[in-house]
C-alpha cells in the first residue's frame, strides 16, 4: 500500500519533518518525526496527524490542564480565616491570591475589620496576636511623646546632652567629663521629669552648667546660666601648664591672657610677664563677669 507522503505539513503545533517507517504490529501504520513549536521532536503516526488526535509534542495538554487548575485556583475563595480575630482585627473574608516576587507559592490575602472601625486587607502571614490596621502602633508612638510633652524643646535637648556628655562612647570630649569622674545623680538618669522638676524650663540664652565643675551634675550643683558666665566658671584646659585660668604660656617663655565672651575668644595681652597677664584676665573678669575668678 502506498504511503501518503506528509512531509512538509503543519498539524496543530506539529511540522511534519520526515518519514521515518512504520509502526510494529499488525497495523503497520506510517510514521513521521515531527518538530513541536515548542522545540521538542516527537513521532507521531500518519492517522493520528490526520484525525487531529495528535497536534503537539504533549505540550499542548499540560497547558491546557495547567490552566484549568490556575482558573479552579484563582476562583477558590478559601473560608477557614473567616470568624478570626487576631489582635484588634477580625478577618471578615477572603480577598484574593497575590504571587510576591521570588517566591514559589502564592499567598491569600483577607479582608478584616479593626476594632477602630477601619476596613483593611491583610496578607495570611500578616495575622498574629498584635495585628491592627496600623492604629497600635500610631497610639503606642503618640503615648510615648506624651509622656513628658517636651521632646525637642531646649530643656530636653539639654537632659540628653549631660547624659550624653556623662556615659556616650562616641562624645568627642569625654577627657573633660567622663575621664574625670563626672557623673548624673540617680535622680536624674532615672527620668526626664525628674529633671525638669528640678530645674524648671531652661529659659532663652542659657545652657546647663555645673556651679563647681568639679562635680558632677545634680539640683544643688546645677543652673541655667548664660555663656558668659559658663566661660568664667569652666575648668583649665588641659594644655593649660600656667596654673591660671585664661592665662597661657607662650613658646618664648613669656605669657598671654585671653577670655571669651558672647561666644568669642578675645586676646588680652601676649609676652608679657606671669602677673602682667594675671592683672589683665582678672580685670577682665571684672568687666564681662562682673567678679574674679577665685
Amino acid at each position: 500500500m502506498a504511503i501518503k507522503d506528509e512531509t512538509g505539513k503543519r498539524y496543530g503545533r506539529l511540522l511534519v519533518m520526515e518519514y521515518v517507517g512504520r509502526s510494529p504490529g499488525k497495523t503497520k501504520h506510517p510514521r513521521f518525526l515531527c518538530l513541536c513549536d515548542c522545540g521538542k521532536e516527537v513521532v507521531v503516526t500518519g492517522t493520528n496527524l490526520r484525525q487531529n488526535h495528535t497536534t503537539s509534542c504533549g505540550c499542548l495538554r499540560e497547558e491546557k490542564k495547567f490552566a484549568a487548575l490556575k482558573e479552579w485556583r484563582d476562583t477558590f475563595e478559601p473560608t477557614k480565616e473567616v470568624g478570626k480575630t487576631y489582635g484588634r482585627i477580625t478577618v471578615v473574608g477572603f480577598a484574593g491570591w497575590i504571587q510576591p516576587d521570588n517566591a514559589p507559592n502564592r499567598i491569600s490575602t483577607w479582608s478584616c475589620s479593626c476594632s477602630c472601625g477601619k476596613q483593611v486587607v491583610k496578607r495570611v502571614d500578616a495575622l498574629h496576636d498584635s495585628s491592627s490596621c496600623g492604629c497600635w502602633f500610631s497610639e503606642k508612638i503618640a503615648a510615648s511623646a506624651r509622656t513628658h510633652g517636651m521632646t525637642g524643646t531646649p530643656t530636653y535637648k539639654s537632659w540628653l546632652k549631660m547624659r550624653e556628655r556623662c556615659y556616650s562612647d562616641s562624645y568627642t570630649e569625654k577627657e573633660y567629663y567622663q575621664d574625670l569622674g563626672i557623673t548624673v545623680c540617680d535622680r536624674w538618669l532615672e527620668s526626664f521629669e525628674n529633671f525638669f522638676e528640678d530645674m524648671g524650663e531652661r529659659p532663652d540664652g542659657t545652657t546647663l552648667d555645673r556651679i563647681d565643675s568639679n562635680k558632677g551634675y545634680s539640683k544643688d550643683n546645677c543652673r541655667w546660666a548664660s555663656g558668659s558666665i559658663q566661660s568664667f566658671n569652666c575648668r583649665m584646659f588641659k594644655n593649660n601648664s600656667s596654673g591660671r585660668t585664661g592665662v597661657y604660656i607662650c613658646e618664648n617663655g613669656l605669657y598671654k591672657a585671653a577670655i571669651r565672651h558672647n561666644g568669642e575668644l578675645i586676646t588680652l595681652g601676649r609676652n608679657l610677664s606671669f602677673d602682667e597677664t594675671c592683672s589683665l584676665r582678672a580685670a577682665a573678669e571684672l568687666k564681662y563677669y562682673g567678679w574674679n575668678k577665685k
